[in-house]
This record gives C-alpha cells, sequence and structure tokens, in this order.
C-alpha cells in the first residue's frame, strides 16, 4: 500500500513531502521574524511605520486597535508560527527517517490550524457585516 512511487503533485511522494515540508519551514519562519520584529518596534523608531501599518489592517475590519490589542494579535501570530515551525520540522524528519508518527503530527496540526482559521474568519466576517 505504500511505495516511494506513488505521486504528491506530479513528483514522488518522498520528494513532494519533503518540498512541502521544506516551504512550509521558511513561511513559518518568515512569519515568526516578521511578527517579532513588529512586537518590539515600538521601541526602535526606524520600523515605526512598520507597526502604524498593522492600525490600518486592522482598522479595515474595525477592530480595536490600541497598542495592547496589537500586542495580544501579534503574540497569538507567533505562537502559530512557533507551532508550525516546530511541526515543519517534524514533517522533514518524518519524511526522511519514515516516522509516520511525526508526519500525523503535521497533518493533525495543519487541521487543526486550518479549522480555526476558518473559524475565526466566520466570527470576524459576522461581526463586521452583522
Amino acid at each position: 500500500m505504500c511505495w516511494s512511487k506513488k505521486c504528491c503533485y506530479v513528483v514522488e511522494l518522498d520528494k513532494g513531502c519533503l518540498t512541502i515540508g521544506i516551504l512550509t519551514l521558511m513561511l513559518s519562519v518568515g512569519v515568526w521574524i516578521v511578527s517579532t520584529v513588529l512586537f518590539c518596534a515600538d521601541e526602535n523608531d526606524r520600523l515605526w511605520y512598520m507597526h502604524n501599518a498593522t492600525e490600518h489592517l486592522l482598522g479595515a475590519f474595525h477592530l480595536d486597535v490600541n497598542q495592547r490589542s496589537k500586542e495580544v494579535i501579534l503574540s497569538i501570530i507567533l505562537f502559530v508560527a512557533v507551532g508550525s515551525t516546530m511541526t515543519s520540522i517534524a514533517l522533514i524528519v518524518g519524511v526522511r527517517k519514515r516516522l509516520a508518527g511525526y508526519v500525523l503530527v503535521y497533518f493533525a496540526y495543519s487541521t487543526f490550524l486550518t479549522f480555526f482559521m476558518s473559524l475565526s474568519s466566520l466570527l470576524l466576517m459576522l461581526k463586521t457585516t452583522w
């Protein structure tokens, strides 16, 4: 039932899963760096324009944009980015060493994250249109 010639987006399963793992690792590390920079931006004057950009984004959704709410949102984003980094590493290790449990951890976290992102976007849509 399991062999390496199965395909994952037109390439072999091992190579495809490894590519997905590396791409999600790069994306999650990038989000991790950007959210950390934005979280610490109020102490550095050169990054102040990036910090004010979040105010426009949050204002578009009619959310409270005080300093504390920005810190809470960026903390949640940072927490999700750290979790994504860890599960991406688990996927890469699981594919390389053929450990199905590590690949399952990545799948479970991605399913959990997709569910809660869908739920939060639905709640945000209801808040802005209700």
